[in-house]
């Protein structure tokens, strides 16, 4: 995008997607700059502590940037396969089949003219293996893409599975409050214990020898790992769940309803059903479709604070107690 629209680097250079990552993860972009890094010899990358930290003005809050590193991290591949993250098929990652929980894949049959989504051990070692089905891709698409539409965004659904949460909101953000206390009091005490140890260390009282410098790294990520969390808590207080009116809940019932219809955004239905189901599990049956009330539900508040679709994604609804589609 940024090419296609004539931005360059402040070299005049095109971007890449090293650049971009760069751009992403930089800290200084919330206060945190180091210098200092690499060894001017070797050119290799010195040990943390050796780092020397500077504070910069605050661009972004750690809530945006920690969000986009959890997202990074999510699309990483080796932690999600780049199949899953950039195939246009709709469906994809979320398909198990019943018989084995093993995940579904993608097999063509007709010499390429259908598609069909295939349980992995069966197609790979046989009926021995596993006795799965497989089901024509158009045919699963359109039935869970259905069930979502006429059983879960029907706007008489969405009272029955927003109107609990939303009363149970202002309890669940007591909680965040209080675990967030607790959480910078835990980040204030390491961040007193790693402060007292560099100037033990500066002053040469302690000499930092590989025992030493191990614990200080594992109390860095557990530094690092609170900030995350805080803001992560932060995060979800600061998009509260309200009350939705008769009116707000069929907007929004009929904006996503004909944004997830229309076959020509492909990214944008995957991206939408990605957020709202974490689970396809398909048998000769039954289809049990499992996502999340509270992806619905911030979906839903953020629509009506932002008058657009925002996406969300937290994760575990059922679309009936029978949970069958």
């Amino acid at each position: 995008m940024l090419n296609l629209e004539g931005i360059t680097t402040r070299k005049g250079r095109k971007f890449l997607i090293q650049y971009v990552h760069r751009i992403l993860t930089n800290e200084a972009y919330v206060t945190r700059h180091y210098f200092n890094l690499r060894d001017s010899r070797t050119k290799k990358l010195k040990p943390k502590e050796c780092w020397i930290a500077l504070k910069t003005p605050r661009i972004v809050s750690d809530i945006e940037f920690n969000a986009v590193r959890d997202r990074l991290n999510h699309n990483h591949p080796l932690r999600t396969a780049p199949r899953i993250v950039n195939s246009n098929i709709l469906l994809t990652g979320l398909v198990h089949c019943s018989y084995c929980n093993s995940r579904m894949k993608i097999q063509t049959g007709k010499s390429g003219a259908y598609k069909y989504y295939k349980c992995a051990k069966r197609a790979d070692g046989g009926n021995a293996v596993c006795t799965g089905c497989s089901m024509r891709m158009e045919k699963l698409d359109d039935l869970v893409m259905n069930s979502v539409l006429d059983r879960t965004l029907a706007p008489n659904r969405l009272d029955e599975l927003l109107t609990p949460l939303v009363e149970r909101a202002n309890d669940r953000q007591k909680l965040h409050r209080d675990k967030i206390r607790s959480l910078k009091s835990d980040k204030r005490e390491i961040k007193n214990q790693l402060d007292v140890l560099w100037q033990q260390i500066g002053a040469k009282d302690l000499q930092l020898d590989a025992s030493l410098k191990s614990y200080i790294e594992k109390m860095q990520r557990k530094y690092e790992n609170i900030l995350r969390a805080i803001s992560r808590l932060e995060f979800q207080n600061s998009t509260p769940l309200t009350k939705f009116s008769s009116s707000q809940k069929h907007s929004f019932s009929s904006e996503l309803r004909t944004r997830l219809s229309c076959k020509e955004q492909p990214k944008f239905r995957k991206s939408y059903l990605k957020s709202l189901l974490s689970r396809i599990e398909v048998s000769e049956d039954s289809i049990k479709i499992t996502g999340s009330n509270m992806a619905l539900a911030n979906l839903a508040s953020n629509f009506v604070q932002a008058k657009k679709l925002v996406p969300t994604f937290e994760q575990e609804w059922r679309t009936r107690g029978d949970s069958n589609a």
